[in-house]
Parts: C-alpha cells; sequence; structure tokens
C-alpha cells in the first residue's frame, strides 16, 4: 500500500484498509517506477519504454469490476459531429465498491509524436455486488486535437484507439 503523506489521521485510514473495513478505490495519479531513479512519465511517446511497477491509474479493490460491450455510435467521427461511446461494467465481485472509470485515448499515427495513451476522461462509480451500470462518454473532433508550435489546434485525418478497462475499439477521424 502506498499512503504518501497521510497526514494526522493516516494510520487510522491504513488499518481500516488494510483489516477490510474499507474498500479502496484510489488509482495513482503517476506511474510508480520499478527501480530508484527510472521514472517514465504517464504522458511518454511509443520510444519511451516504460517499465513502471505501477502504470498510471492503478489501483486494488477487495472487489472485481468486469468492462463489456464497448460499443461505438460510429466508426468515423468528422467535423461538426461526435461520437458516443458506451461500456457496461459490473461488479463481479461479493463486496460493495467503487471503480475509478478511465477513458484513454492513443493517436496511432501523426505529424507530431503523440502519448501512448492520453486520459480523455474519468468518472467513480459505486455498485453493489453482482450489479452493472452502463457509463458514457462523448468525443468531439476537438477533443482528438493537439497544439502545434503556435498553441493552436491541429486535427489530422487518421486512426484513434479508445481503451477503458480490459476493452478497446479503433476509430477513424476524416475531415
Amino acid at each position: 500500500m502506498w499512503a504518501g503523506l497521510p497526514g494526522f489521521a493516516g494510520g487510522t485510514a491504513i488499518a481500516d484498509v488494510l483489516s477490510g473495513a474499507v474498500n479502496p478505490s484510489g488509482r495513482l495519479a503517476f506511474s510508480y517506477p520499478s527501480t530508484p531513479g527510472h521514472m517514465v512519465g504517464y504522458h511518454h511517446k511509443p520510444s519511451d519504454q516504460s517499465t513502471a511497477l505501477y502504470p498510471f491509474g492503478h489501483g486494488l479493490s477487495y472487489t472485481r469490476f468486469g468492462y463489456r460491450d464497448l460499443e461505438l455510435s460510429d466508426a468515423v467521427v468528422r467535423p461538426g459531429n461526435a461520437l458516443d461511446v458506451t461500456v457496461r461494467i459490473s461488479n463481479d465481485g461479493s463486496r460493495e465498491g467503487r471503480e475509478a472509470v478511465l477513458w484513454f485515448l492513443t493517436d496511432e499515427v501523426g505529424r507530431v509524436t503523440r502519448p501512448v495513451a492520453r486520459l480523455a476522461s474519468y468518472e467513480k462509480i459505486s455498485l453493489a455486488p453482482g450489479a452493472s451500470k452502463t457509463v458514457s462518454l462523448h468525443i468531439t473532433p476537438d477533443a482528438l486535437a493537439y497544439p502545434d508550435e503556435r498553441g493552436r489546434p491541429v486535427l489530422e485525418d487518421g486512426w484513434y484507439t479508445l481503451r477503458v478497462g480490459s476493452q478497446s475499439a479503433r476509430f477513424q477521424l476524416r475531415q
């Protein structure tokens, strides 16, 4: 368990998690290195080999969450329209829990090297054992743009991969 600087009540909070009185639902806001002095940031290029022991977004719980039925409203996004995405998340464990649903986007090819995965959105949901919920994401073409050398948004045609939990899907941007 990594507690950082837990403060005055940290001991009690850590004891509650370790004893099982509280079901943890936090996620790492950085990639935890596997060896001292080696750090590859979350926002890294494909050529940078991450050897993170625990990657950005890693977290543990006393229950298990399943991701199923990732659906895209279309396989092509064009300026002026958007992509609506849904995924079904279920609590497959025996305890109530909270899940941080992290949506990652990858621009597969571009004139400028893009990060391996960019956190596009997130939402935290609570689920009772055996319950499930459909979570949605609305992607506009503007969300696929990146800044040029002057800070102006650039939108390039190409393929993108969307990943959430164990699910992934590809779509194309065409102007």
